[in-house]
């Protein structure tokens, strides 16, 4: 969180969030919790409208992935 707070414009909406919750005198711990939950929110919508935008989803390798299905 702290690495992309220091890479983000001031405009962004987790910066911005994280802003207001530190000028409310909230503790670093509160505001950094808020601001994570915050970026994990926007990043799931992202990608949820990107695989809605997809006809059909490629196949996954599941001998490039490590989780091996044994029965």
């Amino acid at each position: 969180m702290k690495t992309h707070l220091q890479r983000t414009p001031a405009d962004e909406p987790v910066f911005r969030l994280l802003d207001k919750k530190r000028t409310e005198g909230k503790p670093h711990f509160v505001y950094m919790t808020a601001a994570g939950n915050k970026f994990l929110r926007c990043y799931y919508g992202k990608m949820t409208a990107y695989f809605s935008t997809l006809e059909v989803l490629p196949p996954v390798d599941m001998n490039s992935t490590g989780l091996h299905h044994t029965e």
